[in-house]
Formats: C-alpha cells, structure tokens, sequence
C-alpha cells in the first residue's frame, strides 16, 4: 500500500568528520521508489538555528505593512489601523501603538488580512498573535485564520475564535505550523466574515521557525512517477489532504468536483516543479463557505497525466 500521510523518522551517525554519498531509498507496491544521495557534516550539535521569519505589530504607517495586503469585500468596513475604545492593545504591550482592526458593520462582510509570502525550512514551527474579539457576537460573524502554500490562491483554516464566554478581550494564541514545515510561498490571512457581528483586532504576529541551514545537503534529485494518491483521512471532516508525484516541471491543477460534475474548488492551477506533493482542502467551496456532506471527486490535471478519486466528506 501507498505510505501514510505522516512523519517518518530516520537515524543518522554522529560524526566529526564528513561522510559523503550516503543513499536514502524508499520502496513500496507498484515497483515505485524514492532515492536521494545526501552527504551528512558534522553539527556541532545544532541543525539549523530557530529564529523569528516574520514579525509584526502594526505599528508603523502607512497600513498596510509593506508586503501585506487587504483583501475587502466591504471596503468602508476592512481591515486599518488603530485602537479598540476600552481595549487598547497597550495595556498588554506599552510599546504598542497601533493595532490592526476590521470593524463591524450590519452588512455582509469578507475581509482579509495576507502577509508576506515566507518560507519553512524543517524543524518546529509556530504562529503567536493576539486576537481581540468578544464572543457574544461570534455567531454573527467570526474571526478566522488561514494558510496557504502557493502564495495566496487557496487557503486552509488553521483557526476560528473560540466562544469561551467572555467579553471582548485580548487572547494570546500559539498556532503549530511545523506541518508546513519544507514549503516555500507560505503566506498566512486572517479573515474577518460574518454580517452584523463586532470588531476585531490582531495584534503582535510572530512567525518562529528554523532558517535554510541544514546539515544534510542533497545530491541527486529524488526519482518521482506520476500519481495521485488517495486522500488521507478518507472519510474527513473538515479537512484532508491530497498528494500527488509530478516527475517534470509541468503546469499543475486539481480540482474538487461534486458527483453531477460542477466545480466546487480549483485547489491548483500554476506551474510546479517536479516532485511529491501535498495540498489540503477545508470542505469550502470556492467561495469560502462549507460544502455539504457527500461524495466528491478531486481530479489532477497535466500536460502528460490525469488521474481521478473520489473521496466522502461526512458531518
């Protein structure tokens, strides 16, 4: 059968000297194989150094920061710059001068708040931000955080405002990202939907991974096939995860459709490199809202290969 989904451990030998031309092999059914040679230096018991990939507190003027960008649906009402009346973020920090804000407004509202694209090397990682917000209204409408892997053309949700009970408040969150870890054109969006609900704010965003600094060095491509891979988990609610091999640089879709053939989602439509792959789907359509429970069919699109599954999403 295909590998799971998951992390897979594997031993190296401790060493002060170089060992070069090591080989990594992988076989499974169907005569398919993953192999890479790799060439192991010595550490000095560190592999890579964690520090902070992104940073931000809203601070400066003028808003946006430089590299993020609004996404508004209502644009009197989307995401500025400013303070919450009786909740100022400096009562936390007091160096805080400014907050990031979507207000409320008696009309439908889908505001988005996108970062700067970033990257992953292995190892840890996390998202800690500060989300104001009061939970009376969140049946109204919700604060929402989300996460993509190619630059912002679909989104996972990582996060949606709990109902604790309280008032509206500062809640310090800690979000684990190291499953994304290995990817580049990361980008993360918090999303402000509903109709009639209240303000909310974010505040102090920080992004902690590990940088580019590796000790083990590739040396050979790793050898892929054509393929796609049963969803995991399968059944899945809310969300589950598609993989899939291209062995050449070739343009990429994959495509969620129900079973009378409409579209529901577009997951992939750009070039990738070669590779084995992976991409997440939320149950949401391609508007952002939730699809009913059922049979669907994710379908991957090439220049050389189509490959179709279906997979059932349950409530």
């Amino acid at each position: 059968t295909d590998p799971s989904i998951g992390q897979y451990l594997w031993s190296l030998p401790d060493t002060n000297e170089a060992i070069n031309n090591c080989l990594l092999k992988i076989s499974w059914s169907d005569n398919e194989t993953i192999s890479s040679r790799f060439s192991i230096v010595p550490s000095n018991g560190s592999s890579g150094s964690q520090k902070i990939i992104l940073e931000e507190n809203f601070d400066e003027t003028p808003f946006s920061p430089n590299g993020w960008s609004i996404i508004q649906f209502n644009s009197t009402n989307t995401w500025k710059q400013g303070n919450v009346t009786e909740n100022d973020f400096n009562e936390i920090d007091p160096t805080s001068v400014n907050s990031a804000i979507c207000p409320w407004k008696n009309e439908d509202q889908n505001e988005w708040l996108v970062s700067p694209s970033f990257a992953l090397s292995n190892g840890d990682a996390y998202i800690d931000f500060y989300a104001g917000y009061s939970t009376q209204w969140l049946a109204n409408a919700t604060l929402k955080l989300h996460i993509s892997i190619d630059d912002g053309n679909n989104w996972t949700e990582l996060w949606e405002a709990e109902n604790d009970g309280n008032p509206w408040g500062w809640r310090q969150k800690n979000i684990d990202i190291t499953s994304y870890a290995g990817y580049s054109n990361l980008k993360v969006a918090w999303q402000y939907l509903g109709n009639d609900g209240d303000n909310v704010a974010i505040d102090n965003v920080k992004i902690t991974g590990f940088d580019e600094t590796t000790d083990i060095y590739e040396q050979k491509e790793i050898s892929v096939n054509y393929k796609l891979s049963q969803n995991y988990p399968n059944p899945f609610n809310p969300t589950t995860v598609i993989s899939y091999g291209i062995p050449t640089q070739t343009d990429v879709k994959i495509i969620i459709y129900d079973l009378l053939g409409n579209e529901v989602k577009t997951l992939i439509d750009l070039e990738q490199s070669s590779g084995y792959k992976r991409i997440f789907w939320d149950s949401t359509n391609k508007y952002g809202r939730k699809v009913s429970a059922g049979i669907y069919i994710y379908q991957l699109q090439t220049d050389y290969f189509i490959a179709t599954r279906k997979m059932v999403l349950v409530k």
